[in-house]
């Protein structure tokens, strides 16, 4: 089986474990942007890296949106190098703190990867590698005590937010002026990290990380579903408005199967163009969605597709779980949500479907405007979080420009001799070629447990690559294409609420039992309001205004 770099859901499918949380970052506008732009709209002009862009290696689709990956259907062969010399040259070993998702890894004498690592880097390296489940907890205590290791891997979604506040507390070196613009250009494999991300990397305007990039997907917007239920039912067509909907969904459903595993709220909510969580209005003000006029109908149409019977019976608590993807797997239902991720390449839900039905096609939907018009397709960030450098450390120069070229040795960009070790591991250890030059999986290898302590900034997640299934990468690339002109970011990307970090999970709560509750009927449409008065004494006025504080330290 080609060995497709695992993502971080994927991992968890197969019981290694994952969390995939929301990155603390910036974008106050949309992600498009030429090389070394600024960021702006309502932020002060952040000089951001100046982008290199991507080799065109043979097999590569470019795609005309700038923050749109490549589509590669092949490994180049034989790669090349993007890194002439080690990186470590003073002889001191790197200390870092990472976030682990596989089984812990054999120590480094018993561990050929770990080995070869620490030779390709010209040094030692040492992590602190800390399990997703506990990864908060831990990354907490560790910028607590003040000493921390070299590279620090921050994801505050991983129930880790407070540590938002530290950035500007200074707990970690500013690279806004060392990265920024041309200097990023000294270290030629960070100058090819999409702008996007670096973009959604800064906080209130200042860059403190090397982000770890991801694609520009299309967050909670797809649907794969099955063409030959629906060719059946009589709908060839994909469905272009909220009443063309609910007749595509009824057909797919009846004598004891469903269109919908799971409630999927939020692509309802971008048929009816709702925020992206947050909205910055012309007057500079933040409305979030629960407050938009948008909310209500959206809603009401999610309602009258429970009342008509399209979702399963269990769809409400099963929004994007593995549970939904079990129905679809068994031929209970005919669509399953998430990302592309989910959609193209061997791994993932639909893959075990071509396994399991070969010849049957899946389709793909995204949001419809509800009235025919455009849609509003929630952006994701385009990170997955960042590798910091403590201040303490970083106070050091050449230590600093060391560590920096360690970064921009794990973050080679595909094509690479380096990626592949990074993404694949060791060439006929843990990965061997197929003819076309692809990385194959040695069956029953070691890769899980020896590659624990590979997850740095390599691009993995931010191209658009499926070993071993032609053409699967250029469809995924077509589909976001798709969803491009239409993103919307969330304007509270990289702004700081200390009353979010201690409220967020009780106000995800209440947004669960009054959202679902009105949707199935549960509760009366009445109670939006009465669910808009509870978030705003519930920490949500709190927000608004500490994120508005926040928004104007940026503009200053």
């Amino acid at each position: 089986m080609p060995a497709e770099p695992l993502s971080r859901r994927q991992i968890i499918r197969l019981g290694l474990g994952v969390g995939v949380g929301v990155t603390a970052s910036t974008v106050l506008g949309a992600c498009g942007g030429d090389a070394g732009d600024s960021a702006s709209s309502g932020s002060r002009e952040l000089k951001l890296p100046s982008f290199t862009p991507p080799r065109e290696l043979p097999g590569t689709t470019i795609s005309s949106f700038p923050d749109v990956a490549p589509a590669y259907d092949a490994y180049p062969r034989p790669p090349f190098k993007s890194v002439a010399n080690p990186p470590i040259t003073s002889g001191k070993p790197v200390t870092t703190f990472q976030i682990l998702f596989p089984a812990p890894p054999p120590p480094v004498d018993r561990n050929p990867y770990w080995q070869e690592m620490n030779k390709r880097l010209g040094g030692e390296l040492r992590p602190t590698l800390a399990p997703y489940q506990s990864y908060g907890e831990k990354l907490q205590t560790t910028i607590a005590s003040g000493d921390m290791p070299d590279i620090v891997f921050v994801e505050p979604g991983q129930n880790a937010q407070a540590v938002v506040r530290t950035f500007k507390e200074g707990a970690f070196t500013d690279l806004t002026d060392i990265l920024g613009g041309d200097g990023v250009k000294k270290f030629p494999n960070l100058a090819q990290v999409p702008t996007a991300s670096w973009k959604h990397a800064a906080i209130e305007g200042r860059l403190y990380g090397v982000p770890k990039p991801l694609n520009q997907l299309i967050a909670d917007a797809g649907f794969a579903y099955r063409m030959d239920w629906a060719e059946k039912a009589g709908m060839t067509s994909k469905p272009k408005n909220a009443d063309e909907l609910v007749e595509f969904l009824k057909a797919l459903s009846g004598n004891g199967r469903w269109a919908l595993g799971a409630m999927y709220p939020r692509w309802f909510l971008m048929m009816y163009r709702a925020p992206n969580n947050w909205r910055l209005g012309s007057d500079g003000k933040l409305v979030y969605y629960v407050e938009s006029d948008e909310l209500e109908p959206a809603v009401q149409f999610i309602n009258k597709l429970w009342k008509a019977g399209v979702f399963h019976p269990d769809a409400p608590t099963q929004a994007w779980s593995p549970q939904a993807e079990d129905l679809f797997l068994s031929d209970k239902v005919a669509s399953v949500g998430g990302n592309f991720g989910s959609h193209f390449g061997r791994r993932g839900t639909v893959g075990n479907f071509r396994n399991a039905h070969p010849g049957v096609e899946i389709g793909h939907l995204m949001p419809m405007g509800f009235d025919g018009g455009k849609p509003a397709i929630f952006q994701r960030q385009a990170l997955f979080g960042q590798f910091c450098i403590p201040a303490k450390v970083g106070k050091d120069s050449a230590r600093l420009e060391e560590l920096l070229r360690v970064l921009d040795y794990t973050g080679a960009p595909f094509g690479s001799e380096e990626f592949l070790f990074m993404t694949f591991g060791i060439e006929g250890r843990h990965y061997t070629k197929d003819p076309q030059g692809n990385p194959v999986a040695v069956p029953q290898g070691p890769v899980t447990e020896e590659i624990g302590i590979n997850y740095f900034n390599q691009p993995s997640e931010a191209v658009f690559y499926f070993p071993g299934v032609p053409g699967d990468s250029v469809a995924a690339q077509k589909w976001v294409e798709e969803a491009a002109p239409n993103w919307i970011p969330d304007p509270t990307w990289g702004l700081i609420s200390d009353t979010n970090n201690r409220k967020a999970a009780a106000l995800r709560q209440l947004e669960d039992d009054y959202l679902l509750g009105v949707a199935t009927g549960r509760r009366p449409m009445s109670d939006l309001k009465v669910w808009r008065d509870e978030w705003r004494k519930g920490g949500g006025e709190d927000i608004r205004r500490e994120f508005q504080e926040s928004l104007e330290r940026s503009s200053g």
